[in-house]
């Protein structure tokens, strides 16, 4: 860790993350002087979580000097309000001037961040967000659009009204010395890495009956549409953005996932 950073990490997270969490914690270790993993004692469909997750969870964080947070969940709020609570709950239990805000399947290699985020720079900026790798079906497949994902802000920004909107996290973007971190800044490439679509069948279907977005789309058709034929990556298109891919090293071997499941 750069104490210099004097960051808080608060990383949201739920068992379909579990594959993630770990990467996410490896990296955030390094330049963070406080970490809080917030999770909810169930999923955002209110379904529960299985009867291992909390111990798992406590032991997973342990090694790595992160504080877990447990948030109960609210039926009458819609999901988005539980992604704002959780992120909330985190913060208020950190003291570090600066906040990074986190999902657990977001990877923020820590030698290239330490080096953005210099003392010249963070003079400039209250909040910032950051170009990423986005990769789909597998950790090898990497899509050639760079997508965006985390937040950087000041704690001292970070105010409930601007938290609790449709916006999530990303409403503290309007902030008028915001700052989005481009591959054009000098280091040649992003040092985040979004997993957000390397699941199993099976977990892709759970992920997208809980998450935030899940009227968004008629999801669960969509992902067994997809999963019922193998993923090429030199030829074939994703379902959600409909980007192309290249293959890649997997910066974090969350597995791959782009062979055939016709499997409920």
């Amino acid at each position: 860790m750069t104490e210099s950073n004097d960051i808080a990490t608060v990383i949201s997270a739920c068992s379909l993350d579990a594959r993630f969490l770990p990467f996410c914690l490896r990296e955030a270790r390094t330049f963070s002087k406080e970490i809080v993993v917030s999770a909810f004692h169930r999923r955002l469909d209110g379904s529960p979580e299985p009867d291992e997750w909390h111990g798992w969870l406590e032991a997973m964080c342990a090694p790595f000097a992160a504080r877990v947070v447990w948030t109960s969940n609210r039926e009458s709020e819609p999901a988005k309000w539980h992604h704002n609570q959780a992120r909330w709950a985190g913060i208020q239990t950190v003291s570090s001037p600066w906040l990074m805000l986190l999902d657990a399947d977001e990877i923020v290699e820590s030698a290239p961040f330490t080096a953005w985020f210099s003392e010249a720079l963070r003079a400039q900026f209250h909040s910032a967000s950051f170009a990423c790798f986005w990769y789909f079906r597998g950790a090898a497949i990497r899509s050639k659009c760079i997508e965006r994902c985390g937040l950087l802000v000041r704690k001292a920004k970070c105010t409930k009204a601007l938290m609790f909107t449709e916006n999530e996290r990303y409403s503290l973007c309007r902030e008028p010395r915001y700052l989005h971190q481009e591959p054009k800044s000098g280091l040649g490439k992003p040092f985040v890495h979004h997993y957000s679509w390397v699941h199993p069948k099976a977990a892709m279907l759970s992920k997208v009956k809980a998450w935030a977005h899940k009227d968004d789309k008629p999801w669960v058709g969509l992902v067994h549409a997809e999963f019922d034929r193998q993923f090429n990556p030199d030829v074939d298109s994703d379902f959600v953005h409909h980007y192309r891919f290249d293959r890649c090293e997997p910066y974090a071997d969350v597995g791959d996932f782009s062979q055939a499941d016709s499997g409920e």
